[in-house]
């Protein structure tokens, strides 16, 4: 539906006329944009700075953390690429025989030569298929041997018992105190006794069945280093080499340690005659048996010690290529950590190693590389996970890259994450192939160790715009008052126009022309709708202006709730009245129903002569419908028995109004022709309803709801059955109720009432006219006359003395509308 106002259009010269004022043209507050300006390429120097600041700093970043990766990449490369060689070369030379591995005396000596020449090997290791072994390791500095009583045995021979322990860590300085060895001895005549300071001095072959045997002798019983517990522990130099050699053939099994100082004298013996150690299942030896060829091994806690390491291991064979033994060539990796905390990246950043299955390898404190855990009820060390590390930067950076690759990493992978409202920078870069093939170098670095000095331009180029930008501020402050306000104003204005919220004049007001003629706009506008509405429904305006489009034929299917009232005796009531009087009387009427239908959600569709119709349920769709119309039309009721009084007063006819009230489906929508339209509803439903209030006159009722409208409520409100209907124009029944308040508000006497008409109209259904006549004749007691119990007690009459046809099925057809 379209609507046209001629509002007229205001003319040049009545602007003219009207009274004069201080006015300014919108050009002017073109010193606005000057302002602007300077803001704006303020903001861009600022923007600008920035961006480029911080992108040097990405690039320099960057940079950073792959020359530190690379760093650390060479560093460790280089650290554990001995291993390999030291494990080819002692393959190679035991496979030509150059090394006899079945010669202890030999190999000793050779991996003696090997841990000199190569610093950074902690241990070299050979065993056989048999579960003989040896090795030579750098003991650190911090171990003892403790001795114990000497025993004696049959036949005048001694053996030694004794323990060596590693003495307790200091925290951060694993393996690296002055070296102690309890158990050395004085010769007799008081001076102290060493044995021959080089390898060679060492007897015994291992296929010589008592050869071991007589080494051990001559340690520990024939020279001066049997251990004795009488005696004071010797202090020997900084490091230790240690010689453990475990035999299962050739004689009684045994395991025999040697101490040696810095100059390689040995200065102390251990001995059993109860191995334990078994080669045979350690990683390294079953990595060989299992592959047949050299390979480096994971990471793994040495056997004594318990400190991390890896290892190279390749085979020896016979000459007919069967398995022999392995040599195994072990370093430390406590060493990697102390060169990791040497690399600095800004003041904050970290380097690390981790292998592929998310444990610290290296690490700048290496007291972190390895923790105690409860297992079974025992206390054992394991290496660190990642994410049980302290520095929570480190794990928070781990977490991030295994949500973003699941650990599958090929090549470097670089990210930013945010961890305590900070930015952080990570980047991981996997080993190339051989040593640590899963391992990864990890690097993180918070940005602001590389943004302050981004900050402090940041800061200087914020003063300096801000000089600019202040003077231009502070003379435009007084013209952007003057056109922000009015401005601000009228857009909530306008906003309540929007939401058709047109009380009220416009308090608007300003010097500037153009924005004093929006005003007048606006004030027009609002007044030519505040008519507009008194024809149209308010939410099918509101909806059509939220729409934004023109109005056009159109219907939706809606279930709704359709309200019609009129007047009872309004013929009489007209032809008593003079028109002036009639007009002012049936306008407080109108004004009273429409307020109180608006107030509980009612659509008003029209005023048919005295007759009003409304619905609920379109176009704004509401699930209470039924609830609403129900009270709309008690609050009606309720209304119109107090202006009764008042007109009474007045000398006024009253004026009592019936309504019906059905709900079903209808079509809603603009009804008409494309210059003339209509917003109403449509449909079996509308006829029922305004059939359900002429009903009204058969059963001297006021309210009549049908059964759908009912069954929607519930025991939300009080009714009494009064009929099944046929109204004119349907042939089905439909079973209406009088609609006779709230639930909460009824007392036992209106409850009885109620409860009386429903078990009448139950016999009545059934045929049993006389029980049914007997509970209406009751029920009409109660209330002294009701038109409607007199009604079925008549019809109850009728039937007893000529009963319906046997098809009857309690219907009555209404002849009149």
């Amino acid at each position: 539906m379209r609507i046209v106002a001629d509002q007229g259009r205001q003319s040049s010269f009545d602007i003219e006329a009207a009274p004069k004022k201080m006015r300014i043209t919108f050009r002017l507050s073109i010193l606005l944009v000057l302002v602007s300006t300077i803001v704006v390429l303020s903001g861009v120097l600022y923007a600008t700075t920035w961006y480029y600041g911080s992108r040097s700093v990405n690039v320099l970043v960057d940079s950073l953390l792959d020359g530190a990766a690379k760093h650390a990449l060479d560093r460790v490369t280089h650290y554990v690429a001995p291993a390999e060689k030291a494990a080819e070369l002692s393959r190679r030379l035991a496979s030509t025989q150059v090394l006899h591995a079945d010669q202890y005396d030999q190999l000793e000596g050779y991996f003696i030569n090997l841990l000199r020449i190569y610093p950074q090997i902690a241990m070299l290791n050979y065993g056989d298929e048999q579960g003989n072994f040896l090795m030579v390791k750098r003991f650190p500095s911090d171990v003892r041997a403790t001795a114990h009583p000497v025993r004696q045995r049959a036949g005048g021979s001694r053996t030694a018992y004794g323990t060596a322990r590693p003495a307790k860590e200091k925290p951060g300085h694993p393996r690296r105190s002055t070296a102690e060895v309890k158990g050395g001895a004085e010769a007799k005549g008081g001076a102290e006794a060493k044995v021959g300071s080089t390898p060679s001095a060492v007897p015994g072959r291992l296929d010589a069945s008592d050869g071991l045997e007589a080494m051990a002798r001559h340690y520990l019983f024939d020279s001066a280093l049997a251990i004795d517990p009488e005696q004071k522990p010797m202090v020997v130099g900084q490091q230790t080499l240690a010689t453990k050699i475990v035999r299962r053939t050739g004689g009684r099994p045994f395991v025999m340690w040697k101490y040696r100082n810095r100059e390689g004298d040995v200065v102390g013996a251990w001995y059993s005659g109860h191995p334990a150690y078994d080669a045979r299942i350690r990683p390294w030896y079953r990595q060989v048996k299992r592959t047949g060829r050299q390979g480096w091994t994971g990471v793994y806690l040495f056997y004594t010690g318990k400190m991390p390491g890896i290892g190279s291991a390749a085979p020896v064979r016979n000459e007919q290529g069967r398995l022999r033994g392995v040599v195994d060539v072990e370093i430390e990796l406590y060493r990697i950590s102390d060169f990791l905390a040497t690399l600095k990246i800004g003041k904050h950043g970290i380097v690390f190693l981790m292998d592929g299955k998310g444990r610290i390898v290296g690490y700048p404190d290496s007291k972190q590389l390895r923790r105690q855990v409860l297992r079974k009820g025992k206390k054992v060390w394991e290496l660190t996970p990642v994410e049980a590390l302290p520095d929570a930067q480190v794990v928070a950076s781990y977490r991030a890259l295994k949500r973003r690759t699941g650990l599958k990493i090929s090549k470097t992978v670089r990210f930013s994450f945010h961890r305590g409202g900070k930015v952080y920078r990570a980047m991981y870069v996997p080993f190339p192939g051989g040593v640590g093939k899963d391992w990864l170098v990890g690097l993180v670095v918070p940005e602001e160790d590389f943004l302050t000095g981004i900050h402090k331009n940041r800061t200087a180029t914020m003063l300096l715009s801000g000089l600019f930008a202040l003077l231009a501020l502070v003379v435009a402050f007084v013209v952007a008052r003057s056109i922000s306000r009015p401005l601000a104003e009228l857009a909530q204005e306008t906003d309540r126009i929007r939401r058709f919220e047109l009380e009220g004049d416009v308090p608007v007001s300003s010097s500037l022309a153009e924005v004093d003629a929006m005003v007048e706009s606006v004030r027009r506008m609002k007044a030519g709708l505040r008519s507009f509405e008194k024809y149209v429904p308010r939410d099918l305006v509101r909806r059509l202006l939220r729409s934004g489009r023109e109005a056009g034929l159109e219907g939706r299917r809606r279930t709704c709730t359709v309200f019609f009232s009129d007047i009872a005796g309004f013929t009489s009531i007209a032809e008593g009245m003079d028109p002036e009087r009639l007009v002012q009387h049936l306008s407080e009427y109108f004004e009273a129903v429409t307020n109180v239908l608006l107030d509980h959600g009612a659509t008003i569709d029209k005023f048919i002569g005295d007759a009003v119709m409304a619905f609920w349920g379109a176009p704004q769709r509401t699930e209470d419908h039924a609830e609403r119309a129900c009270r709309a039309a008690l609050a009606v009721q309720e209304i119109l028995a107090e202006l009764g009084r008042t007109w009474k007063d007045r000398g006024m006819p009253d004026m009592r109004t019936r309504i019906g009230l059905h709900s079903g489906d209808v079509v809603a929508g603009n009804i008409g022709s494309e210059v003339r339209l209509n917003y109403t509803i449509i449909g079996d439903t509308v006829n029922l309803a305004s059939r359900l209030e002429g009903i009204n006159k058969v059963y001297g009722t006021h309210l009549v709801v049908s059964e759908e409208t009912q069954s929607r409520v519930g025991e939300m409100i009080a009714v009494r059955v009064l009929d099944v209907v046929a109204v004119k124009g349907r042939r089905e029944g439909v079973r209406i109720y009088e609609l006779r308040g709230l639930s909460e508000s009824r007392d036992e006497r209106e409850k009885e009432f109620e409860d009386l008409c429903a078990k009448a109209f139950e016999a009545y259904l059934d045929g049993r006219f006389e029980l049914a006549r007997d509970r209406w004749a009751q029920a009409d007691a109660l209330v002294e006359g009701d038109r409607a119990c007199s009604v079925m007690i008549v019809r109850c009459d009728e039937f007893i003395a000529s009963p319906p046809p046997a098809d009857w099925n309690g219907v009555y057809v209404a002849r009149s509308k």
